[in-house]
Parts: C-alpha cells; structure tokens; sequence
C-alpha cells in the first residue's frame, strides 16, 4: 500500500480545494452516526464521475482503500474510514423525470425527502421512507437498502430500482438504461457474468438452500449480500444490478439511480393506539395488516413514558403497555373514511379505540414523537455514554414472543433504560440503549449481548439481524452466524468478483475480524451543555447553510468535542483551535436552523456565539459597545460608503463595486394621511441603510401597504440609533447586543402607547429575535408578512397569473410562519 504515491497522482487531475487533509477537516468529516469513530487520511469532495473513476483506478493500483459517504446518516459504521473517504453532496444533485414521472432518474447526492417534492405535485414518491429521509442521500438509501416506516419489503430499493448508473472496481463504467453500454459490458465482462450465473445455478440446485434464501426474504433482511438477486433474476446483468443495492459501497459505486415511482395519496391520517399488553398489541398487529392500512409503528411502555405529556401521549404510562402508531393514507377524503372506519372496526376486537386525526399539526406531531425516539433517547443518556440502536426483524407470528425475549435478553445485560418501537406490521424492532465504552468491562458487556443477540435471532427465532440498517462493522463479524457457512461463502465469492484487491470499504460485510464490532468505537465525552446531548446523527446537515462550505453543525460539535478531550488530557489543541475558528466559528451562520431538524432542539448556532464571544476580548467587547452607543455614527458611515462605491461605478467605470448595493436615503419620508388606526414601524437597519436608486425599496413597499390598509404609520424616536442588537448578538458580543435591545424596548412601549398600538418590523430575523428576547406580553410586534398575511382583505389584491417563487428565511421557518408568505402569495398569484 503507498498512500503517498496514489496522493501524488491524484493531485494531478482532482483540484487541491477538494483534497482535505487537515486536522480537523478529516476528523470533521469522518464523523457518521454510527458508534464507531475512524479517522481518514484524507477526504476527497469528489465533483464527477470522471474523478471517481481515477481515484478508483488509483486505489487499485496502490493498493489503498476508498470509502464512498453522501449524508452519513448510516447507523452501522459502513460510512467510516481510517482511509480515504470520498465524499458525495452538492456536487451530485442531478436528477430527471421519466414517463410522466412513473420513473425518476437521481444522483446520490439527492435528498430522499427533496426527491418526493419533486414527484409530489404528480402524485408520486419513490419507494423507500426511512426516518432520516429529511437528511439521508439517495447514495446511502440505495447502498444500504434503506426501507422505512409504509415501503416494507414490497417498496424498498431493490424492488422499485429500474436502472443504475454504476463504476465498478475496476474501474469500468456501466449504464444499465443504455442498451450500448450494456452489450458493451457483457462482451467486455464475460468472466463476471458468467460467474454470477455459475452462483445462481448452484442455489437452485441446492433446494435446502434455495428455500433458505427465499423464507429470510418474506421479511426485512439486510444482513450481507441480497442473495435473492440470484434467485428473484436470471439474467446475470440483473443479478448484478441487484447485487450493487444494499451492497454498501463494497462493490462499486453508485453515480445514479433510476426508480420506479409508488403513488403518494394526497389525504392522510393516524391515531396512537394503546394497548394493556404487548401480546395483545402484537395480535392486533397482525390483524391490522388485512386492513388498508399504510404504516403501523409500535411503541413499548419504555418509549412511551419518554414521551410522557406530550400532545396524545398520556401523563401517566402503565408498565408493559404499548402503543401503535396506525397510519392511513387514501386518494379521497370519502376514502380516507371508509379507510379509518376499517381500521377502527378491526381494532374494536382487541378492545382498543383509534381516534385518528387528519389535522396536518397533529399529524406531524403524532410522527415527529415516533421519528424522534432514537436521538431523544441518545438525549437521556448520561454523559460520557454513547447511544446504540440496533435494528432486527422477526416474523409477525414470533413478533410478540421475540419481542418480550428481546425485552429479557435486555434486562439480563442491565440495559434497563433500553426502548423498543419500530415497524410492527413488518415485525422489524428498532432498539436503542445507552453504553459506556471507556470501560473494559462496559465493552465486554455490549460484547456477550451482541453475541446472545446473535444466537436468539438466528437459532430460537426465524429472523434477521439487520432488517434495514445495513450491515455495517457492527454486524459483519455475524453474518455467517445468520446465513450459515454455505451462504456466507457465496457471499465471500461475490465480494472477490467485484472486489478482488479488496479497496472497496474493506471489513463492511465481510471480514476476518471477529471483534470488528467492539474496535474503533467512538467516545462521546462531554463538551459544552448547549450541545451534550448531541449523538450527530446528521439530521441537522440538511439546513445548514455552510454545509458545504466548511462545516455542520455536527461536524462543529465533534471537533469541539475532540478539542475539549484533548485539553482535558493536557494534550496540545493550537492547531486545532486555529483551524475551528475559520471552519466552525467564523463561518456559521448562526441561524439556529440546525434546532428546526434536531429531534432534541440542538442549536449549534448557540455554541458558535458563545464561543465567538470568548474569543472576541475584552478590547473587542469595548469597542462593540462603543460602536452600540453611537449607531447612528455607525449608520452614517456605512452609507457615506455605499454612496461613494455608488459614485466609483457610476463616474470612474470602476467595476471592483458592482457587487455593492445601492446606499437607502440619509432620511426616511412618510406620507402624511389620516386614517382611523396606528401602526408602529420599526424599520430594520438594514433596510433603512439600502435601496436602489437613492430610494428605499422595503421601507416604500411596506409604507405603501400600510397605507393602502388603512393605517397611520408611526416611527420610534431617532430611529438611525435604535437597533434589535442582531449585528452584535450574532458575533458573539452578547452583552452588548442585550443593552440594544433593551434601549428599543424602550422606545417601543413608549411609542405604542404601552403595547395598544401593534408593531410591524421589516427584516424577519430582526423579528424573530425582537420576539423571542423583548418578552414583554404588552407589546405586539409582527413580522411584515405576518401582520400582513391577517389583513388581506384590506388590500384588495387583484389575482394573476403570473408564476410567484416563495422563499421562507431562516428565521421564517424557525417561527413557523412561512404559512403566512405563502397565504400573502396565493393571493397575489394562481400559481406558487
């Protein structure tokens, strides 16, 4: 292996900013949610097809292991590497209709939850819906066979794929829906094809086998290579396309997949139902899959009091309770009716009641509670212990015995703060509980019950040990315990046929190793109480701003984390610290919107700013207050500045500030009316600073609209000074950004006459903080649009036709009124 040298000759055709090899930068984005924590020696942000084809050419020449990682939501450890870890994002966003969107063409880089937008205005979704679809890529989805809450095994990956894009390790490149690159391949990998024949023709004549194969695939199964790719196909091109999916990055790599598209009714609805017995749960469960139902999530008694008092969660929970979450899904609402009614009617003989909602609040409410168990637990755990969820799948008629002997297997290990919930009507059992891996004895613990676990799903029940989580590290040393030595040396035999030089995320399936799953375990110790309760899932990536840029707010923590360990450890953290303050300080935004996606209301943003305001100084600290007393100096400057880029453009053809906006008026000037009510309008400084043309583009809309509906429009007092204390807040100088809001708190009870007059602001991040901060229940302050959204037939809007995109902004979005925009919109315009 000469990892120096396959650096050296990828430097030749990958650019240096795609090539991070820093500290930090590797530690960042080696991070996955999995409990295993493996360094890379480098990650590589690759931007084409033609770049991964050399870095897997190169590999196979030096010897040196790839790793292929698009969101590393994985939960297994199949996304880590002590490598080189290649990564997938923006870069591979592509994606494509098909026949009336029947099919849809995406590159790894997608978004699931962003593919079912794009379908949705068609009545169409693909297949798979695992919990993390708001943050997991279509390259990790199809790479671990991701199912998820309604897709089951009849709507996952391998059942809906129509075509595949795919570079293989030795470096060929296959286009499955191009009959030319087909014939092409087979002439060129006649060996391989003919090898995989060779493999399905031994299963079908070994009918013990055969048997074997197709029974573990009635139910979810994840566990090593889909086997019934030889038995489902006979066309060996087919076996292999269905090889590749859940294969993990192990195989080859995935730059594109085609799906056929599954119908997504437009009238939903759910009711948590709650049973006295798991037995009797179980039961129902089984009854529940001849109704039409389209999801039926369980909950056990351990869950259920984690979520105690929540909207439809009782206070008090009985012990050995359960619940089910029952989901509906229908393409009328009479349908939808007749549905709940069914259900209902089925659930009358298990003497429970579905009280189903069709409220989209509650409904989300109802799915966020379920969707949110695994990091809410991980939330609960004491410091220092690191959260693990393991994935199984039993057959329905064993659910309610394997479930209560998971429930023993758990206690006898002392895992008592454990939960169980997961997707009953396919009997897969999701379980998460808490482990103290800086202990020998702790990990020898997590080690006899991975090992019992093992030996109750494959020896006392018919099941799987990894339903749709992927292999990964954790299971690999058990896949030949589930499948036997037979199935697991055909599993070996594909790897070899594909894999012969083994660089294709070594040790994820197969392996030698038989303690790969208590190596490389990750530590979670504790930093800071902002973000302790963080188990970087990566849900929170999503919505970062900066994500691609330079960090997440997981990457954030983690690195913080690994700062604060080593200084604890008294071990030297300069360089680390220099290369956070760019990478996680100076370049997070500092919105908060990582909060919006993080089960446990994790604001990164808030971490950022407080480290921001240590690193600022006491001289910084000063001269921020100075600069808050004297706003309106500040005002002044900024705008001689803008004029005078203005001036350079406009006079010496100096293009160095076109990208400058244009300087707002030294004054705002107000129409004099006479209507019968008052508004107060705090003009943002932003606002009031730009506009173009010497005018003031928000200020003169929002005026306008004031005034068209009938309203009086009142100003505070020496406005250029007043300031919600945002510029500061958000740079870290707390102190100071709390005595600006504090001044205009002033001037607002002062000005609305104690709060009777409501407030309107122009700029909704000023909004939203104002709201948030002044806390003062006799003042009403609006967000422009809010405010607006309410008096619509005031304005008299004529409608058109005209197209209107809407953008909600952070802060609109974390106030929960990107409603209000789109109702403003659909006024304006038949089509939003």
């Amino acid at each position: 292996m000469s990892y120096k040298n396959f650096l050296r000759k990828i430097r030749t055709t990958i650019p240096k900013a795609r090539l991070l090899d820093s500290p930090a930068e590797r530690l960042a984005h080696g991070v996955d949610a999995s409990f295993y924590r493996l360094i890379p020696k480098l990650v590589v942000k690759a931007e084409t097809e033609d770049q991964i084809m050399t870095l897997i050419n190169t590999a196979s020449e030096e010897a040196v292991p790839l790793t292929f990682r698009t969101a590393g939501t994985s939960l297994s450890g199949q996304a880590v590497s002590d490598s080189v870890l290649v990564k997938l994002g923006h870069d591979w966003k592509g994606f494509k209709l098909e026949d009336d969107a029947q099919r849809i063409s995406l590159q790894p880089g997608v978004i699931g939850s962003w593919a079912n937008r794009l379908l949705k205005p068609h009545g169409r979704k693909i297949g798979p819906d695992p919990a993390s679809i708001d943050s997991a890529m279509i390259g990790g989805i199809v790479a671990n066979n991701a199912s998820g809450m309604c897709c089951g095994t009849a709507q996952n990956s391998y059942k809906t794929l129509a075509a595949m894009r795919l570079v293989l390790a030795d470096g060929t490149m296959l286009n499955s829906s191009d009959p030319e690159s087909c014939e092409t391949f087979r002439q060129s990998h006649q060996q391989l094809l003919s090898s995989l024949t060779e493999i399905r023709n031994e299963i079908l004549a070994d009918s013990t086998l055969h048997a074997m194969i197709e029974r573990k695939y009635k139910i979810k199964n994840t566990c090593g290579y889909g086997l019934n790719s030889f038995t489902d196909f006979e066309d060996p091109l087919d076996i292999l396309l269905h090889l590749m999916v859940g294969s993990e990055g192990t195989l080859g790599f995935i730059s594109e997949v085609t799906y056929h598209t599954v119908e997504d009714p437009p009238h939903v609805s759910c009711a948590l139902v709650f049973f006295d017995s798991i037995e009797t749960a179980c039961l129902a469960t089984a009854a529940l899959k001849h109704t039409p139902v389209s999801a039926v999530e369980l909950m056990d008694d351990r869950a259920l009091r984690l979520m105690q008092g929540r909207p439809g969660i009782p206070k008090t929970v009985t012990a050995g309770s359960m619940a089910l979450l029952v989901d509906v899904r229908a393409a009328s609402l009479s349908e939808l009716s007749d549905k709940c009614q069914q259900v209902q009617q089925c659930l009358t003989e298990y003497q429970a009641t579905a009280d189903f909602t069709a409220s989209p609040t509650d409904y989300a409410a109802l799915w966020k509670i379920r969707k949110g168990l695994f990091p809410i637990v991980g939330a609960e755990r004491e410091q220092g212990t690191t959260v693990i969820i393991e994935d199984i799948c039993f057959t329905l008629d064993e659910l309610a015995s394997g479930t209560q002997a998971l429930q023993k297997l758990l206690d006898k290990f002392n895992y008592t703060e454990s939960v169980i919930f997961g997707h009953a009507l396919e009997g897969n059992l999701h379980f998460v509980f808490t482990q103290d891996f800086n202990d020998v004895e702790e990990v020898k613990r997590y080690d006899c019950f991975m090992r019992e676990l093992s030996t109750l799903m494959c020896s006392q029940f018919s099941g799987s040990l990894k339903a749709e989580h992927g292999t990964g590290r954790n299971m690999a040393p058990f896949v030949e315990v589930e499948w036997g030595q037979k199935a697991y040396s055909l599993m070996k035999r594909v790897k070899e046929l594909f894999d012969p030089k083994n660089i294709l995320n070594p040790d994820v399936i197969i392996s030698v190793k038989p303690e790969l799953h208590i190596s490389d375990l990750k530590q979670t110790p504790a930093a800071d109480p902002i973000v302790d309760k963080c188990i970087e899932c990566g849900f929170c990536e999503s919505v970062c701003p900066s994500r691609d840029l330079t960090l997440s707010p997981r990457q954030r923590i983690a690195v913080w984390r690994e700062i604060q360990q080593l200084e604890k450890a008294g071990l030297p953290t300069k360089e680390l610290r220099k290369e956070y303050q760019y990478l996680a300080l100076d370049t997070c935004a500092g919105d908060g919107m990582c909060a919006s996606q993080c089960p446990v209301d994790i604001d990164t943003g808030k971490l950022v700013k407080q480290l921001r305001g240590v690193s600022n100084g006491s001289f910084s600290e000063g001269v921020a207050d100075r600069i808050g007393d004297h706003f309106s100096i500040l005002e002044g400057f900024v705008q001689s500045g803008l004029k005078l880029a203005g001036l350079s453009r406009s006079f010496l053809g100096t293009h160095k500030f076109n990208d400058y906006p244009e300087a707002g008026p030294s004054t705002l000037k107000l129409k004099k009316n006479n209507h019968s009510e008052d508004v107060v309008y705090f003009s943002s400084c932003i606002h009031r600073l730009m506009g173009p043309d010497g005018g003031n583009a928000q200020f003169d809309v929002v005026s306008s609209l004031l005034d068209k509906a009938g309203y009086n429009i009142i100003l505070p007092e020496k406005l250029s000074s007043q300031c919600c204390g945002l510029p500061f807040e958000s740079k870290g100088f707390k102190d100071t950004g709390k005595k600006k809001m504090l001044q205009l708190k002033q001037e607002l009870l002062r000005v609305s006459d104690g709060g009777r007059i409501p407030i309107i602001c122009d700029n909704s991040p000023c909004s939203y903080l104002m709201i948030d901060d002044i806390q003062e229940p006799s003042l009403q302050i609006f967000d422009a649009p809010t405010f607006f959204s309410t008096r619509l037939d005031k304005l008299n809007i004529q409608l058109k036709d005209e197209p209107i995109l809407i953008y909600s902004v952070c802060s609109q979005s974390k106030a929960g009124e990107t409603e209000c925009l789109i109702d403003i919109a659909k006024a304006c315009s038949n089509e939003v």
